[in-house]
């Protein structure tokens, strides 16, 4: 799916506090926005400002929150699936166990609603409330 119709980029990565000459534009596709707009999960923007400084811990707390924001009964999630969901460049799997444990447990810091647990089998997902509460649907 294709994100931009068109984008205009006026910043150096090299240089993210440099405020540019020109306003940078991002034109999103209609199709993504209507996407984004449909089936969006809501999260916290204070969540994600906290576990800023991991990547795997920002990647696990947007995971649950769209596990759970559809979730309607119990699910283990295998450790097999959670290592090839989240892409751990290290093939060791008791190695992964250990990073994911511990990015949960920060995770969870911040959303303390999550009803999730490990088990020898992966880890044990029970519906919860979403990490930021459903707001209804205009009509």
């Amino acid at each position: 799916m294709q994100i931009a119709d068109r984008t205009q980029l006026w910043w150096d990565p090299t240089k993210p506090d440099q405020a540019g000459l020109f306003e940078s534009t991002v034109h999103l596709s209609e199709r993504f926005f209507n996407e984004m707009s449909n089936y969006s999960v809501p999260v916290d923007m204070s969540a994600l400002r906290v576990l800023r400084g991991s990547p795997f811990e920002l990647d696990l707390y947007c995971w649950l929150a769209y596990r759970f924001y559809s979730l309607s009964k119990r699910t283990v999630v295998p450790w097999e699936a959670l290592q090839a969901q989240f892409g751990s460049e290290d093939k060791n799997e008791r190695k992964f166990r250990w990073q994911l444990r511990k990015a949960l447990r920060s995770v969870l810091t911040v959303y303390q609603e999550a009803h999730v647990e490990d088990s020898p089998s992966g880890l044990v997902l029970q519906p919860s409330r979403t990490s930021v509460r459903k707001v209804p649907k205009a009509s």
